[in-house]
């Protein structure tokens, strides 16, 4: 059994690679491929090493342990998920994520053992994928896989998405120039997701609030909206007309 631990806190890693290196988990034949301290470099060595297990913390800075398992989820992995945690509040959350194991720290060796044995009956078809697009929790970044190599965009810094047939893409302004990503997400699951940060505006984009400069309409009677940085507009729809107004007066 390939485990990866992924912690920011030194001295619980320390006492999960004791209790895996104990020899009451010989059942397992476990093999710690690695220990990460933050959500960041556990997902880019999940990526990289693909456990069959990872050990994952929940409350981390930056991307923290559920935001790990969306993104798993979202790049098709499926390690099975085993959260640890001090905070017992995100037991559902991390239940809803169809986790198979919950454990408080400081973690008990029994418990840890039944989590694992439970991670090793599964086959190869039932190896839990972790499904956590219905979380309160929103992302502050996106990951992209591209041919093995992780790349992370602040929410931020995403001007605007725009949907194209069956592929959604989002935009950035970076060092001068645009640049272009395509992702896994759906339009309405981006608009459910970041109802704050970035608002519908027609059947295809999804632009960001901070960056939206003005509306304008043409000698047809079509409205437009004009990005920051962005040298064409896009186009609104009659019924989100009001919705931009809004936004612009505040």
């Amino acid at each position: 059994m390939k485990i990866l631990i992924v912690d920011d806190e030194p001295l619980a890693r320390k006492r999960m690679l004791g209790h895996l290196q104990d020899d009451a988990m010989s059942e397992f034949n476990p093999e710690v491929i690695g220990e990460a301290n933050n959500g960041e470099e556990g997902l880019s060595m999940a990526l990289r090493l693909r456990p069959d297990v990872i050990l994952l913390d929940i409350r981390m800075p930056g991307l923290d342990g559920l935001q790990v398992a969306r993104h798993l989820s979202s790049m098709g992995e499926s390690p099975s998920i085993i959260f640890t945690t001090a905070y017992d509040e995100h037991a559902m959350a991390a239940f809803d994520a169809q986790a198979i194991g919950y454990l408080l720290k400081p973690v008990r060796q029994q418990k840890l053992i039944d989590s694992l044995r439970r991670a090793a009956q599964l086959s190869e078809k039932q190896i839990n994928r972790v499904e956590v697009r219905d979380l309160p929790q929103k992302r502050d970044r996106f990951c992209l896989n591209k041919r093995g190599q992780l790349t992370m965009i602040p929410l931020s810094k995403i001007r605007y998405f725009m949907a194209d047939q069956k592929y959604v893409s989002l935009f950035i302004y970076q060092d001068d120039k645009w640049r272009e990503e395509i992702i896994d997400d759906t339009l309405k699951e981006l608009e459910n997701e970041f109802p704050s940060d970035f608002l519908r505006v027609h059947r295809n984009a999804l632009v960001s609030k901070k960056y939206v400069e003005k509306l304008t309409r043409d000698d047809e009677g079509h409205y437009h909206v004009s990005i920051k940085d962005l040298s064409e507009t896009i186009a609104v729809s009659r019924r989100q007309v009001k919705e931009v107004k809004t936004l612009l007066k505040k």
